[in-house]
């Protein structure tokens, strides 16, 4: 981050609220907080974020601290505003500007590939942005700064206030992959791959909508209800009502306790299988991962064979945007959770890993680099789409085959 930058951002404010200049150390010392709060946050999640943490990563004393932030929750508000807010509000008008307002001779090189590049790799800033807005979800004040916050002003840029509704799914699509490209940028296999060709797939699309027609009213049951079945009634009970209370009031709040007395069985009952809370998550994720994966590409093999494979793209993008699909905060929660957790990574990485060598196996005519770019956009709707949809609840039902029936076709992956 830029402390000079920082430091100037934290005298203009002390300056506008209190009408004088704030002494010069006590600025130093704002930035520095500022900062630290900021690197934890991105470095190791919010939920993992505490007081005592961030005086000492900032070299200040607990008292220091607490005179700013009254607790973790005023911590994470001032944080959004100061620091978080203007960062990433500025890359997505960038990007939609790049996306939705190119001129007519306009490469996709000029400004949409190094604005999206913004979400590929992002900066500090953005990535605690984008943890900030999903671990926000179930914290009454911070939800209502930063996860509202920023649902309102994607709804200004998104939603067809115009009556445009295929602009606004272009829009939307644009902030979907964005989001998607933020949560996957520390994967492992990011360093070996070319984005280049597949993001020109998506700024050609853009550039040449199809028109919107009527898809098949199809519902993913994958998302909407129990994967589980272990043989143990009680036990799936168990995993079911574990998948309730993440989606209810996140991992970090869910308790052992809660699930045993909704499933009518003992905390024993449950300690016996699992250890841990995370190890009753971690085989809710175990059960979920693959078999997501593998019922998605079932469900649009299926809807392909009716409409074709643009529409089915369209018809799984509503699927996964739709209220009614009960799993996307688990999904979303194993998303934002992963990044600092290698036991969920162990999990998880495989699974795609295994996915993206069996495309490149299947594609030997293209380079490696080239089909992980393209692999690594498909992932990228299939992961930004559930926050799109807890941000947007209505931007379900926009038409997106406008943008995925060229985005499909042009796919050398087809």
């Amino acid at each position: 981050m830029d402390s000079g930058r920082d430091e100037r951002r934290s005298m203009a404010a002390y300056i506008a609220k209190h009408g004088r200049i704030r002494p010069s150390h006590a600025v130093r010392n704002d930035a520095s907080l500022s900062a630290s709060i900021v690197d934890l946050i991105a470095s190791g999640g919010w939920d993992a974020l505490t007081i005592s943490g961030v005086a000492a990563n900032a070299g200040l004393t607990h008292g220091a601290v607490y005179d700013r932030h009254k607790n973790k929750s005023a911590l994470g508000v001032d944080a959004w505003h100061d620091s978080l807010f203007r960062p990433l509000t500025d890359v997505l008008d960038q990007v939609l500007n790049a996306a939705l307002g190119a001129q007519p001779n306009e490469t996709a090189d000029e400004r949409f590939l190094p604005a999206m590049r913004a979400f590929v790799d992002p900066t500090t800033e953005i990535r605690a942005a984008i943890e900030l807005v999903m671990g926000s979800q179930f914290d009454p004040v911070l939800r209502a700064a930063v996860f509202d916050g920023l649902a309102e002003w994607l709804g200004s840029r998104c939603l067809p206030y115009d009556g445009d509704r295929s602009r606004a799914a272009g829009a939307s699509s644009v902030v979907a992959l964005a989001l998607g490209f933020v949560l996957l940028s520390r994967r492992p296999w990011v360093d070996e791959m070319d984005i280049g060709p597949g993001l020109r797939r998506i700024f050609v699309a853009l550039r040449n909508p199809s028109e919107a027609r009527i898809l098949p009213a199809d519902t993913a049951d994958f998302l909407r209800t129990s994967p589980f079945d272990t043989g143990d009634p009680r036990l799936d009970d168990v995993l079911d009502r574990t998948i309730a209370s993440i989606g209810s009031v996140g991992y970090r709040q869910t308790r052992v306790a809660d699930i045993a007395k909704a499933s009518g069985v003992s905390e024993g009952f449950i300690f016996s299988r699992y250890k841990t809370k995370l190890d009753l998550f971690l085989a809710v994720i175990d059960f979920m991962h693959a078999q997501g994966y593998q019922r998605l590409g079932e469900f649009i093999e299926r809807i392909a064979r009716e409409v074709g494979p643009g529409a089915a793209e369209a018809v799984a993008w509503r699927e996964y945007l739709s209220p009614g699909a009960t799993t996307r905060v688990v999904f979303l929660e194993t998303q934002r959770l992963v990044s600092y957790n290698e036991r969920m990574r162990a999990i998880t990485d495989p699974v795609e890993q295994g996915l993206l060598e069996s495309m490149v196996a299947g594609t030997p005519d293209i380079g490696r680099a080239e089909v992980i770019g393209h692999v690594h956009l498909e992932f990228a709707s299939g992961h930004g789409l559930p926050l799109l949809g807890v941000l947007l609840p209505s931007a379900w039902e926009l038409p997106y085959d406008v943008f995925t029936e060229p985005f499909v076709t042009s796919s050398p992956l087809a």
